[in-house]
């Protein structure tokens, strides 16, 4: 693995949210690269091979995907993802912890993309073993069990199709853990995530793994074309969202949420006469349940 050191080209905060041109990234990065400043490393690219990145392919042709609200259509090419994991509250969504829809209906696929977790939590811990322990024992200090498949920093995983997302930085995971995306692509040109503080790009082929801190650094995606009707670009992202820290157990946060509903339901039927026969209906189901 190459060693390339860097250093910080410029500040790039008049770029958010904009789309990255294909000349941001003046260094591209194609070969294994451990990424460092001042000695210190801050990233990795790698190339995994084909057979081993087969399940996760796997599950990216087979999964049940739902257009994505967070990027909608780029550049003509719809964008869809699925996730598998657990999930937080979401006030005034819903406000409840769960496992995503995904992890129930398509076992198999929740179980082979966290399965294949490991072998990326082995690679974290590998290169960045510091990074990597730091964010196990945050999750391990926050998270409740329940809502761990495994023993990994990760909670959740998203399969994001053509996603072409703007520059940005992360935000919602843990604080100071890195991102882990593995690329994997098919008919399809562009792609490449660019640093533009870094003046450096990740060709992302197919089959690439980037383990980086995207919450201190910019990053987005160039553009994309299909160079065939079923090219596919699929970025694979392991994460944990720091509101699990506010998740109760399962039974917990269950019999909060039946609460919360019932409460609701009496605020509403208060007034209301179209009401009461439904909030009967959750009076006898609680009692049913007590």
């Amino acid at each position: 693995m190459e060693t390339i050191e860097l250093k910080q080209v410029a500040n790039a905060d008049k770029l958010l949210r904009t789309t990255p041109p294909d000349d941001h990234g003046a260094r591209l990065i194609k070969h294994d690269s451990k990424l460092t400043i001042g000695g210190e490393c801050i990233g990795i690219y790698m190339n995994l091979p084909p057979s081993e990145v087969a399940v996760m392919r796997d599950v990216a042709r087979s999964t049940k995907f739902v257009k994505s609200a967070r990027v909608g259509v780029v550049h003509g090419i719809p964008t869809q993802s699925s996730v598998f994991g657990s999930l937080p509250r979401t006030p005034n969504r819903v406000d409840f912890c769960r496992f995503s829809g995904s992890s129930s209906s398509e076992q198999r696929n929740f179980m082979a993309a966290f399965n294949y977790s490991e072998r990326i939590a082995a690679i974290y811990q590998e290169h960045l073993p510091e990074a990597y322990a730091y964010n196990l024992r945050l999750l391990r200090e926050n998270v409740h069990a329940d809502w761990r498949p495994n023993d990994t920093p990760f909670t959740t995983c998203n399969f994001n199709i053509n996603h072409a997302i703007k520059y940005h930085r992360d935000s919602g995971n843990f604080k100071g853990v890195f991102s882990n995306v593995l690329i994997l692509k098919d008919g399809i040109t562009g792609g490449q995530l660019v640093f533009p503080e870094l003046g450096i790009a990740f060709e992302q082929a197919d089959g690439a793994l980037g383990i980086f801190d995207g919450q201190k650094w910019m990053h987005g995606v160039t553009a994309l074309q299909k160079l065939k009707p079923n090219g596919y670009r699929a970025s694979i992202v392991y994460y944990a969202l720091s509101g699990m820290k506010n998740c109760y157990p399962y039974k917990e946060e269950t019999a909060r949420f039946k609460k919360l509903r019932v409460e609701k339901e009496e605020q509403r039927a208060k007034g209301n006469p179209n009401l009461r026969k439904q909030y009967a209906k959750l009076i006898a189901e609680k009692s049913a349940g007590a």
